[in-house]
């Protein structure tokens, strides 16, 4: 038998503007650039109001009922779930939609409606939606309620098949929180940081809006890694969690592997306090990097303000991820260093930052804007 998919979505919810999508069977290959952890409330009751709207219709029509079945319910749920990450019937992870249950053979879909009533009704005037409510083939239904951000989605899921009866009794509302894996190259998604400006010592969150144009769904990002451009403005963790460390901005990277899937600036304003009281001392800058033969002479401002020393970091990698190394500069009146034994005609990145020591702990600034100088 032909599986069929339609979805329909009201673009403007209290107008209830509807259109709906035939989407011939293809081939997709499914890829995971990541997960993404999304809470949704899930709407039985509505489900099964639903059910009885699709019931009516059908014994109008000279259709049998359906019955809810076990199976088709929850992957209709898991669906309401998904589409509020990708409103296609392509699942978020490039998977065909049918592969969520082998006992679906046709799909509904629809948004932005906001009872039961509304989206029979864009169901019902839709000539493909109608179709597959009143299909005679059919003997089972799943029905999808699912609310994320405050944004409806529902699904249905039909089948000639019944691996059990769903009873209305035996469900009640609840929320869930799934990790919906999908394919970065298939899915929009665009990282944020939440807030986007901080208090150093305080912290923010990085997290994903997904989107395909018609509505957006915020999450956690969930097996990624996480980079800071600027460790001297802000850290960030292996959990998405970004820490103020000195004033400044800094860009917000997530990776899936070595490629970066989305980037977001954070602005840190002030400084960490020690536990004396003491606040971070004042950035320096580079002034001037002078190559030389395996050699590069680094020349930078001194910084008066509470003669703090120096630190010195290079390495080859622009975001000095391999192979860094630091040099300490004590003397507040210095403000020239030259680095040796390095490459020949090599390209080397390089940062400077202040620090002084408080109670036998050295408390840094903020890192200076990094400069590049290949050696002779």
């Amino acid at each position: 038998m032909l599986k069929i998919r339609y979805r329909i979505m009201a673009l403007v919810v209290t107008l209830a503007v509807l259109f709906s999508v035939l989407i011939p069977m293809e081939e997709v290959q499914a890829a995971e650039t990541g997960r993404v952890s999304i809470k949704a409330k899930y709407d039985y009751k509505m489900a099964f109001e639903v059910l009885n709207e699709v019931n009516k219709q059908r014994t109008a029509s000279g259709a049998q009922p359906l019955t809810m079945d076990k199976e088709l319910l929850d992957a209709a749920m898991f669906r309401a779930h998904e589409i509020s990450v990708f409103f296609q019937h392509v699942r978020p992870n490039g998977e065909d939609c049918f592969s969520v249950s082998e006992l679906m053979m046709g799909e509904n879909i629809a948004a932005g409606q906001r009872t039961s009533a509304q989206v029979m009704k864009g169901w019902m005037n839709s000539p493909g939606h109608r179709a597959n409510i009143l299909d005679k083939s059919y003997n089972s239904i799943g029905i999808g309620m699912a609310v994320v951000d405050d944004q409806y989605y529902w699904v249905q899921c039909f089948g000639t098949k019944l691996s059990g009866a769903a009873l209305k009794g035996s469900y009640s509302n609840r929320t869930v929180t799934r990790d919906i894996a999908f394919d970065g190259a298939l899915v929009p998604v665009k990282l944020i940081c939440s807030p986007s400006t901080v208090e150093a010592g305080k912290t923010a969150k990085a997290l994903l809006v997904c989107g395909d144009g018609y509505f957006s769904t915020t999450g956690t990002p969930k097996g990624f890694t996480f980079k800071s451009s600027n460790e001297g403005v802000c850290t960030v963790n292996s959990s998405g969690v970004i820490k103020g460390v000195g004033a400044g901005t800094a860009k917000i990277s997530i990776l899936s592997g070595s490629s970066v899937v989305s980037s977001a600036k954070i602005k840190v304003s002030g400084s960490i306090k020690t536990a004396s009281g003491s606040a971070a001392p004042k950035k320096t800058s580079i002034v001037k990097l002078t190559p030389g033969k395996k050699k590069i002479k680094v020349s930078w401002k001194r910084q008066l303000a509470g003669k703090p020393g120096y630190q010195i970091q290079y390495s080859t990698s622009s975001k000095f991820k391999s192979g860094k190394k630091t040099k300490t500069i004590s003397n507040n009146k210095t403000t020239s260093k030259t680095i040796t034994k390095l490459k020949s005609r090599k390209k080397y990145y390089i940062r400077i930052r202040t620090y002084k020591t408080v109670k036998g702990k050295k408390v840094y600034s903020a890192w200076s804007k990094v400069k590049s100088v290949k050696t002779k």
